[in-house]
């Protein structure tokens, strides 16, 4: 088995979307579209890979970052952002 994923996105479409991808190249991957749930799982599993949306309900994509890294410093975290969001982030 390859590194371990975890993915958190609020929209069904995209959480299935991206675990069914990496599925298919051998990755193991958790995922949950309710970020309280990503805190839950990132408390009792050691990811190598995160893959958070920028923008939740509830805690967003750089909370979740925050909370991993703080538990995990080596796990590697990848904000995900739509068009629209990007744009006010910068």
């Amino acid at each position: 088995m390859r590194n371990k994923i975890l993915i958190v996105d609020d929209d069904p479409g995209i959480c299935n979307s991206l675990s069914l991808l990496l599925r298919s190249e051998k990755y193991h991957v958790d995922n949950t579209t309710e970020s309280r749930e990503g805190v839950t799982l990132i408390k009792k599993n050691k990811y190598d890979v995160c893959l958070f949306d920028y923008k939740m309900k509830g805690l967003n994509g750089m909370d979740l970052a925050r909370i991993t890294k703080d538990l995990n410093p080596r796990c590697q975290v990848i904000i995900i952002f739509s068009h629209d969001e990007y744009r006010r982030v910068i």
